[in-house]
């Protein structure tokens, strides 16, 4: 991939951070209203339910200022995939708990965290190949690819940055 893949892999990182941003600050500043079409007003009228959407609310806060803030594309691509993981989490808890959540909870999680995945699997693998090409001109860089000699399994390990 060309370093427009790694740029457009940043937009992708941009958007979706102030995207995660939103939704923390939405949910930290009203969590009723926000959180009733993910856990129905009930819960999320109730002080337990409060408190969990906003330990939610500060989750995506943070992770969103994270996204925004790392500039190292192979720690960004690490970050992209610990964001999916995050969704997806998010995505699974709710399709299991479909039956007493409200209707449209599996159809709104689904598209919100189900699109944040693919995203950010994307993100990661474009910030990941940009990073390999950057790689070849550049040596050593951020991260390096090595082989486990036994069993032939790829494994990522940190090296020092070297100034370019």
């Amino acid at each position: 991939m060309s370093s427009s893949g790694g740029r457009t892999g940043r937009s992708v990182v941009r958007v979706m951070a102030i995207g995660r941003i939103a939704i923390g600050a939405t949910l930290m500043a009203a969590p009723k209203p926000a959180g009733a079409g993910w856990i129905g007003s009930d819960i999320a009228g109730s002080p337990g339910g409060s408190v969990l959407l906003r330990t939610t609310a500060i989750r995506d806060l943070v992770l969103g200022v994270a996204a925004l803030r790392e500039s190292d594309p192979g720690r960004a691509a690490h970050l992209q995939l610990g964001l999916a993981a995050v969704d997806a989490t998010d995505l699974l808890v709710t399709l299991a708990a479909r039956r007493a959540l409200p209707p449209r909870a599996p159809v709104f999680v689904g598209a919100i965290a189900g699109s944040a995945v693919v995203a950010e699997l994307w993100a990661a693998r474009a910030l990941a190949s940009d990073l390999a090409l950057a790689s070849k001109f550049r040596v050593p860089h951020a991260l390096r690819q090595s082989t486990h000699l036994r069993s032939g399994r790829s494994r990522w390990r940190r090296l020092p940055v070297v100034p370019a």
